[in-house]
């Protein structure tokens, strides 16, 4: 069973893990590794504790957990960071381990909804 629910700044090193994991997972070959070898859980930490800090914002993270109450997954979501008629809102990351990607996409999906 997954637990989907509002991020907290707690969880910053769980989504910096899984942050860097996701990336060097699916870049690898893509992008260069010297650049994939520079991230590290320690500075998206940081960053990720920036981010939840700014709860003013529009914008909204949530993570997946799994049955042992580890973040497996992520989503940030919230009003278009670039005028486009067309759309109201976006997904603007989402990072899992590919077995909950469609659960995951499906509650930032529905946490848009309701903003219309």
């Amino acid at each position: 069973m997954l637990i989907i629910r509002p991020a907290e700044i707690d969880d910053a090193p769980a989504i910096a893990r899984v942050h860097v994991d996701t990336w060097r997972t699916t870049y690898g070959g893509i992008i260069p590794q010297s650049y994939l070898d520079t991230m590290t859980v320690q500075n998206r930490t940081f960053v990720w504790v920036r981010l939840l800090e700014r709860r003013e914002q529009a914008f909204t993270t949530l993570v997946s957990e799994d049955h042992d109450r580890r973040v497996i997954g992520f989503v940030t979501a919230g009003p278009l960071r670039h005028k486009d008629d067309r759309y109201q809102a976006e997904i603007s990351s989402l990072m899992c381990c590919a077995a909950i990607s469609g659960a995951i996409t499906a509650a930032g999906c529905s946490w848009l909804r309701p903003t219309g």
